[in-house]
């Protein structure tokens, strides 16, 4: 027997823990959050977030033109994700990374809406906090804008964004914090 949103018979699919919260990604996956900072062996990245820091300060982005101040995003589309978000940072916010730290990851699986993947297709979607080296100025032709807060007003933005992942982005949050204490980052 097949339940809607399930993969077929024969698939390989474990359940998610009965207190698991789940969320729907477009129609076309449905997300966990996994507590990790190392991210799945084999399983592709398919997109990824960063709140990014330098000192006591978050800088917000969006593109060129539009409302909502977000944190850095941008799909994946090779095996080195860590690499990409680094290279999103420095588009977006014109800053250059210099500690990358994985906080967890959405564990996606493909519905049976998904356009390409076969329904029960596993992918993820890591949380990173990014540190800043050195930032420059971004120039007024650039396709994003960068907005550069306090701390608190910067972490209160970055939850009313994304509310599917408000604890986690508290969490990351938390964790800069932490490596600042310790003289980390």
């Amino acid at each position: 027997m097949t339940f809607p949103g399930m993969p077929p018979p024969g698939s390989i699919y474990i359940a998610p823990p009965a207190a698991t919260k789940e969320l729907n990604i477009s129609d076309e996956w449905r997300g966990r959050w996994i507590d990790d900072d190392e991210l799945p062996a084999g399983v592709p990245v398919i997109y990824a977030y960063a709140l990014v820091y330098m000192d006591d300060r978050g800088y917000a982005t969006r593109p060129a033109g539009t409302a909502k101040w977000g944190m850095v995003e941008t799909a994946i589309s090779g095996d080195t994700p860590e690499a990409e978000i680094k290279q999103a940072v420095k588009d977006q916010t014109g800053g250059t990374v210099a500690k990358l730290v994985t906080t967890g990851y959405l564990e996606c699986v493909a519905t049976s809406h998904h356009a390409t993947l076969e329904a029960g297709s596993v992918a993820v979607r890591p949380l990173y906090v990014a540190v800043l080296r050195s930032i420059k100025d971004l120039g007024r032709e650039a396709p994003y804008q960068r907005r550069r807060l306090p701390m608190n007003e910067y972490v209160h933005a970055m939850r009313e964004r994304y509310p599917e992942i408000r604890p986690q982005v508290s969490d990351a949050a938390s964790r800069y914090v932490a490596m600042r204490a310790k003289g980390e980052a």
